[in-house]
C-alpha cells in the first residue's frame, strides 16, 4: 500500500531516474557512441560515463520508492543527473560545431527535454523545513 502511495507521489523522481538509468545502460553497452573529437574518445566512451548516469538514475528510483527523504541526497542526485546530461548535450553538440555533422538530432532533443525535466523536478520539490 505504501509503495503505491510512493509511486503516485514521487512519479517525477521515478521518471527522471528511469531515464537516467536507461541512458547510462545505453552508454555502458555502446562503447562507440561518441565519435568526435578523436582526442576525447577514450573519456566520452568510457564505462565511467554510463556508470555515473546509471547510479544517479538508480538513486533517484530508490529515492522515489522509499519513505525516507533526505534533502541533501536528492539534491546531490539531481545535481549529478543535471551535470551528466549537460555533459552529454555538450558531447552531442561537439560534432555539429566542429565538423558540421548532425548525426542524431532526436538524441539532442530528448536530452534537452530530459535536462528540462530534471530542472523542473528540482524547482518544484519541497525541501523539509528546518528550524
Amino acid at each position: 500500500m505504501k509503495l503505491r502511495y510512493n509511486l503516485k507521489h514521487n512519479l517525477e523522481y521515478l521518471i527522471v531516474g528511469l531515464t537516467g538509468a536507461l541512458i547510462g545502460l545505453i552508454l555502458i553497452h555502446d562503447r562507440t557512441y561518441f565519435f568526435w573529437p578523436p582526442k576525447f574518445l577514450p573519456y566520452f566512451n568510457s564505462y565511467a560515463v554510463g556508470v555515473i548516469g546509471g547510479i544517479s538514475g538508480l538513486g533517484l528510483i530508490i529515492y522515489g520508492l522509499l519513505d525516507k527523504h533526505n534533502d541533501y541526497v536528492v539534491g546531490l542526485l539531481l545535481a549529478v543527473s543535471a551535470g551528466f546530461v549537460s555533459i552529454l548535450i555538450f558531447a552531442e553538440l561537439l560534432p555539429v560545431v566542429g565538423i558540421g555533422y548532425f548525426h542524431w538530432h532526436i538524441g539532442i532533443v530528448l536530452l534537452t527535454f530530459y535536462l528540462i525535466e530534471i530542472m523542473k523536478v528540482a524547482y518544484l520539490r519541497k525541501p523539509s523545513q528546518r528550524n
